[in-house]
């Protein structure tokens, strides 16, 4: 600071923050603590490779949170295909009616369909599913184009 900026800031009642270990400060900027103009090139390396870690930290976490969701999306995936599988071969139906079956009990009850496929494949039936909120009156009415000849 030159002597004229000095007096500014000094004028203007402007304060500089006072460190209260002067070589963690020094550390901080990446200079050296002895003469303060020089980088040291051991703290800065520090504060890079820390830098790096918490990063690097940081990534694995976010890798791992995304393991942990596409296991889960393939366990369901698996049960979704099992229970339509099981309606296409209790009912007669084609892949994309039986998944339009799910699908239709999952909203019908408020559930998501992974839930409906899991409950299907665990014994259940698409009929059986325990609804979270108002039950639905009756059976799952099926679309037109899907229902069997000479049913109503």
């Amino acid at each position: 600071m030159t002597s004229s900026q000095h007096q500014d800031s000094e004028a203007s009642g402007a304060r500089r923050a006072v460190p209260a270990d002067p070589a963690a400060a020094a550390v901080d900027r990446g200079k050296s603590p002895g003469d303060g103009s020089k980088p040291d090139p051991r703290s800065v390396a520090d504060v890079l490779d820390a830098f790096t870690h918490a990063r690097l930290l940081a990534e694995l976490d976010r890798a791992h949170e995304q393991i942990a969701h596409l296991e889960v999306a393939v366990e369901s995936n698996r049960d979704i295909g099992t229970a339509i599988g099981i309606v296409m071969t209790q009912d007669g139906l084609t892949k994309e009616q039986a998944f339009d079956r799910l699908r239709a009990a999952s909203q019908a009850t408020h559930r998501k369909l992974r839930d409906i496929g899991a409950d299907v494949v665990n014994g259940g039936s698409l009929l059986q599913s325990p609804p979270r909120g108002p039950a639905p009156s009756g059976p799952i009415p099926r679309p037109p184009s899907q229902r069997r000849p000479g049913a109503s």
